[in-house]
């Protein structure tokens, strides 16, 4: 399964793809920044680690105070329900699925991802031998690639241990 996101127009210098490669056992994130494609090879622990880690700091990182009587409160706000508000008019869709001739010779094995978040962004570093990307996401934006995480993982099979959400990788595509 391959998951695309496209940002919208006025950040649409980034795009990402996302497949499950079943002979690896691994997912190849394709980042196409400038026109320019990167790949990174992403682990099975290194995924789960990441996606487990970016949920608890979404937990933690509050939303920003918006002064009206009738939105929740950031210490009360639902997480799965900012996490479906942030997918319904822009969530990944599915891409086609790439023809056997389509390699990632030219993939960076990915070996830390460094993530900053904030009340209004999150920025994720990707790390490898000699490599690194940076990813600058609105918090909107950081639903719809851990929606595409979570989505190609569970369809890789990856999911049958680790304890997320049960809203997490639900969306229809």
């Amino acid at each position: 399964m391959s998951q695309s996101f496209r940002p919208p127009p006025d950040q649409a210098s980034t795009t990402l793809d996302l497949r499950h490669d079943q002979p690896q056992d691994r997912l190849l994130l394709t980042l196409h920044q400038r026109g320019q494609p990167r790949q990174w090879w992403l682990t099975r622990v290194l995924t789960l680690r990441w996606v487990s880690a970016w949920l608890e700091q979404l937990q933690a990182v509050p939303l920003p105070e918006v002064p009206l009587s009738f939105l929740p409160t950031a210490k009360a706000r639902d997480l799965a329900q900012e996490h479906a508000l942030s997918l319904e008019f822009e969530g990944p869709k599915a891409a086609p699925q790439a023809g056997s001739g389509s390699t990632a010779q030219s993939a960076a094995l990915c070996e830390e991802v460094k993530m900053e978040l904030s009340p209004l962004e999150c920025r994720l570093e990707l790390h490898a031998d000699q490599h690194a990307a940076l990813i600058t996401l609105t918090r909107r934006d950081a639903h719809c690639l851990l929606e595409m995480l979570a989505l190609v993982a569970r369809q890789a099979g990856w999911l049958d241990a680790p304890d997320w959400p049960a809203w997490l990788g639900r969306a229809q595509t």
